[in-house]
């Protein structure tokens, strides 16, 4: 007997499958970059494709008209302010259409011009026509695309001839200002727009710039210790205070082997996060000289944390690790006992250049008419004092005894002009300076290649 009488025609209770709301159908998310983006770096974006010219601007006042290049006008009348390498980009290609009368081709575009020329009508440029010639454009019409400051150009221009020796000579005749346009200067908020004096220092100072970095750690890059060890020493050597700016200072875009170091973890001891002159070249600060530490030593790897779990220096293989002398303490570290102490019992080892001694490295032909700074030498020995990196001529800022590395990183902290010729110098005879000198100094000549680049 059943239980219970099922009921003829009773519903059956079917579960019914819960629905999921994701979210309200009336919410709508957006995704918001908050990041700053400076608006001129964001000009390298602009649509159309990439043309570089040689670029005419007309050299304008009250009494001159918009007028195209005349060979026949003397060129007092007719100026031309010319800017080589402008990169321009083209919105429509170059279009003919033939006059059926006189059998001939007439040839236009159009194109946009960053801000920071201002095209006229009557400006001429010169540019390929991808077939082995060379063409000469007139700008025909200029319209400027917004209100605002860094606005861009709209032009139209027309081909008027080809680039012969003729049309040339009387251009390069009337040319009274030379400038050339740098790219990346855009990318960086600079005007793009160089000198030419100016143009060649900096070209080949970025050159050398590339070519420094990847030397650099070509030479102190160790495969196995998988960081920077300092050159020609008895055991194993490790400067953390260099090695956290080195990786502040350069980026895989400098080069690839960037990315095959690493810092050793010594954190585990308050006094290797100590102000150092390093701290200062990072943040280009002067004020922060008043609390560097001043001096340092060695001491052994083996006092750090034997903490496995924290992939210490301990274990690294790194036997001797730079350490500072009479440090700033921290309220961490002043709480407790000292188990560590650079007393100049373990020094680095002197590492002579290739040519013999120090000062045999600069051939005296070199400093022909490059008299900045006076007669100081132009480096000085890493190890010529107790003082870390810099001499104590250098910590004390003393009239006499600093190199011409030392003064110009002087210069540098308290925001002043870095003249480029003594920067080519150090470029030139870095190959002849002793290892340790190498190790230390061409980081920081780096950077005051670097900044000497973005102070133009």
């Amino acid at each position: 007997m059943p239980v219970f009488n099922e009921v003829q025609g009773s519903p059956i209770n079917t579960p019914v499958p819960a629905t999921v709301e994701i979210s309200k159908p009336s919410f709508r998310g957006v995704v918001v970059d908050t990041t700053l983006i400076p608006q001129q770096s964001l000009l390298t974006n602009i649509e159309g494709m990439s043309w570089t010219v040689d670029y005419f601007s007309q050299v304008l006042d009250e009494d001159n008209a918009l007028t195209g290049q005349s060979v026949d006008k003397e060129g007092i009348y007719q100026q031309y302010r010319r800017i080589q390498n402008l990169e321009i980009k083209v919105g429509q290609d170059l279009k003919g259409t033939q006059d059926n009368n006189q059998k001939t081709m007439a040839v236009a575009g159009n194109a946009t011009l960053y801000p920071f020329v201002i095209p006229n009508e009557g400006d001429m440029f010169v540019a390929s026509l991808l077939d082995g010639r060379a063409g000469v454009f007139q700008i025909t019409h200029s319209e400027e695309r917004s209100i605002y400051k860094d606005t861009c150009y709209y032009v139209e221009y027309v081909m008027v001839d080809e680039a012969t020796k003729a049309r040339m000579g009387d251009l390069v005749s009337k040319t009274v200002q030379n400038l050339y346009f740098l790219r990346d200067f855009l990318i960086h908020g600079q005007n793009p727009l160089i000198q030419e004096e100016d143009w060649h220092d900096l070209n080949e100072l970025g050159d050398r710039y590339k070519d420094l970095v990847a030397m650099y750690f070509k030479m102190f890059s160790s495969n196995e210790y998988k960081t920077l060890v300092l050159p020609g020493q008895p055991a194993p050597t490790y400067d953390h205070f260099l090695m956290k700016a080195v990786m502040k200072f350069f980026t895989t875009w400098d080069t690839y082997l960037v990315r095959q170091n690493r810092i050793l973890n010594c954190d585990d001891d308050d006094v290797m996060k100590s102000i150092t002159i390093w701290d200062a070249i990072v943040n280009r600060d002067d004020h922060l000289m008043k609390f560097v530490n001043k001096r340092a030593g060695l001491v052994p790897a083996r006092l750090f944390t034997r903490n496995a779990m924290l992939e210490g220096i301990h274990y690294s293989g790194i036997h001797r690790v730079v350490y500072p002398i009479d440090p700033e303490l921290t309220v961490d570290f002043a709480a407790l006992p000292a188990i560590k102490s650079a007393d100049g019992t373990i020094a680095l080892s002197p590492v002579p250049s290739r040519k013999g001694t120090l000062e045999d490295l600069i051939d005296p032909s070199q400093q022909t008419g490059l008299q900045i700074y006076g007669n100081a030498p132009l480096i000085n020995p890493v190890l010529c004092d107790d003082y870390y990196v810099f001499s104590e001529a250098f910590y004390n800022n003393y009239p006499d005894g600093q190199s011409k590395l030392e003064l110009c990183v002087r210069d540098f902290l308290q925001g002043k002009a870095i003249n480029r010729k003594l920067l080519l110098q150090f470029c030139d005879t870095y190959h002849a300076w002793g290892g340790l000198e190498r190790f230390y100094y061409l980081p920081i000549v780096l950077v005051l290649i670097n900044a000497a680049i973005r102070a133009v």
